[in-house]
């Protein structure tokens, strides 16, 4: 009896244009086939979808996995790796919001987005094998001595017998229809594919997107999520990967303006850029006890701007600590200035701004900071866990399983030192979660004040 593992699912979520093949250089090359290769009589029909379920099925080998892996770490692999194109297809039901045309669109902006976030970190033309600063990761190959990137081009097909990826917009094949029978929660999207091939590296998948909404923004940003889970990207890597997607869309609606329908926002990017400024906001304090109350909306504190955060949320110790107005609003801006000196725990260099709005009183900290992940940091982002060739002595191989990524370097966090104003030096802690956060301990007010960016304002 087959099995179908729960991995990737989101409870709500989130807007394109498109047809053809996406090629994903720096410039995207997009062709245009004829649209009567997909009339909606064709895009309706359940069978071509329980089809394409029947044959991901047959070659089970072991069971299913939400996103191919037998194992966790496997799970989290890019599904397909290598220079040849993913043939994709799709169907949906009737009474889908959107018809045909637009879902087609759709998926091909969104495929475009990640492959353009993908460029914009410059990993779309690095190979997962080889390239790292520590020799012994250089000594791990695929067993086929050929060196894999991950795959950017996929191509539309009508005929679902040929296509490795589908797309299913609120109908269900048997698939789906068996993850439902053992979900505890009712998911509005899902990722699943078979299990991970550790030859070919593009095995067969499904994507679905329920029907949930009207909203195509909103369709968007679920159809994104779920392709990130595609690309291999893990959940709260970025706001759009969110594993709490109904707190998400519950959120303020300046919030929901900045984030939905994307992959990244400037307060929460996928590492630090240099130069990038990053709005923080503090994350403990005083707040209004009625939703009515005069200070609750963002609009009558702050004069509109939500940048800007009242000075009643910053705990009172710190206030007095640093001398700020509690009528007023503050905005917290952090800036990576890149690194000094040389070796792995070299200095990183930052400015933290503190701003007043009716005062216009600033305060620029300089900080010091050092990685502190321990001897041997893990090496995150996108990559797959898969069987690799090692190098023994007297010329003997060996087969293990290890981790590849298209990143080469251990990520930056955490990190500690201090941030300095004037000759006064304040302890810090800069780690991650859903985006930046900062610990700051402030000695007038013997307390540590924590800020965070301003998606996880509350």
């Amino acid at each position: 009896m087959k099995k179908l593992i729960l991995i990737f699912t989101s409870l709500v979520s989130i807007s394109g244009y498109a047809q053809g093949l996406v090629v994903a250089k720096p410039d995207l090359v997009v062709t245009k086939p004829d649209l009567t290769l997909f009339p909606e009589t064709v895009l309706e029909s359940l069978e071509r979808a329980n089809l394409f379920a029947e044959a991901l099925s047959a070659d089970d080998e072991g069971g299913w996995s939400g996103n191919g892996g037998g194992s966790r770490d496997e799970s989290d692999n890019i599904w397909f790796i290598g220079d040849s194109p993913i043939k994709y297809c799709f169907s949906k039901a009737k009474d889908y919001p959107l018809n045909g045309n637009q879902i087609h669109a759709l998926i091909k902006t969104s495929i475009k987005s990640w492959v353009s976030f993908f460029d914009s970190y410059g990993l779309t033309n690095v190979n997962l094998a080889g390239g790292y600063p520590h020799p012994r990761l250089n000594s791990l190959q695929f067993p086929s001595g050929e060196n894999k990137k991950l795959t950017t081009e996929f191509a539309y097909t009508n005929d679902c017998s040929k296509a490795r990826l589908q797309f299913l917009f609120g109908i269900e094949n048997k698939i789906i229809k068996n993850y439902k029978k053992f979900a505890t929660d009712h998911p509005y999207g899902l990722a699943v594919r078979q299990k991970y091939d550790h030859k070919n590296f593009a095995h067969s998948g499904v994507v679905w997107i329920d029907n949930f909404t009207k909203d195509k923004k909103e369709i968007r940003h679920m159809l994104l999520h779920e392709l990130g889970h595609v690309f291999g990207m893990e959940h709260d890597s970025v706001p759009v990967m969110d594993e709490d997607m109904m707190k998400f869309l519950g959120s303020k609606r300046e919030l929901l303006t900045s984030f939905l329908g994307k992959i990244e926002s400037d307060s929460w990017t996928y590492s630090l850029k240099e130069n990038h400024p990053i709005v923080m906001t503090s994350t403990k304090g005083r707040r209004p006890k009625r939703r009515n109350h005069p200070t609750h909306e963002l609009k009558q504190v702050c004069g509109g701007d939500p940048t800007f955060t009242p000075n009643r949320q910053i705990p009172r110790p710190v206030l007095r600590g640093f001398g700020l107005r509690k009528q007023d609003c503050h905005k917290l801006t952090l800036t990576y200035l890149g690194k000094l000196g040389q070796g792995r725990k070299r200095n990183r260099a930052f400015t933290l701004e503190i701003e007043e709005l009716f005062s216009k009183r600033k305060a620029t900290f300089n900080g010091r900071l050092k990685p502190s992940q321990g001897r041997r940091p893990q090496i995150t982002g996108p990559g797959v866990v898969t069987e690799l060739k090692v190098d023994r002595p007297l010329g003997k191989k060996q087969k293990v399983f290890k981790k590849l990524t298209l990143e080469k370097s251990p990520n930056m966090l955490p990190l500690t030192g201090t941030f300095s104003l004037g000759q006064e030096k304040f302890a810090a802690k800069m780690t991650s979660y859903k985006g930046l956060v900062i610990e700051l301990f402030v000695p007038e007010a013997k307390a540590w004040w924590t800020f965070k960016t301003h998606y996880n304002q509350n």
